[in-house]
């Protein structure tokens, strides 16, 4: 196998691999690197980015939850008042 066999790897994984081999040049190391930051900083934006969306999303689902839970507590005061106007008491005793 050629040293160019060696470093026509298709992924960035199988470059980085093959970086450690002894077919490895300094130019090829070197472009390596380079490619490697890039990936590295793209991975840090995704990753804020993904972060931030998330972020959004917990505030949407709080708000939902919170909704919620006001919402049972409204239908049970109103079932209580119901139940009140009615001359009965929610809990089985007269008023």
């Amino acid at each position: 196998m050629t040293r160019h066999t060696k470093m026509t790897a298709t992924t960035l994984d199988d470059r980085l691999a093959a970086a450690f081999t002894d077919g490895a040049t300094s130019d090829t190391v070197a472009a390596l690197i380079q490619e490697a930051e890039s990936a590295a900083r793209a991975a840090g934006d995704a990753a804020e980015q993904a972060v931030s969306r998330l972020r959004e999303r917990l505030t949407q689902v709080q708000a939902a939850e919170e909704d919620d839970r006001r919402r049972a507590a409204y239908e049970e005061a109103r079932a209580e008042r119901e139940l009140r106007t009615q001359g009965r008491h929610p809990r089985g005793r007269a008023c």
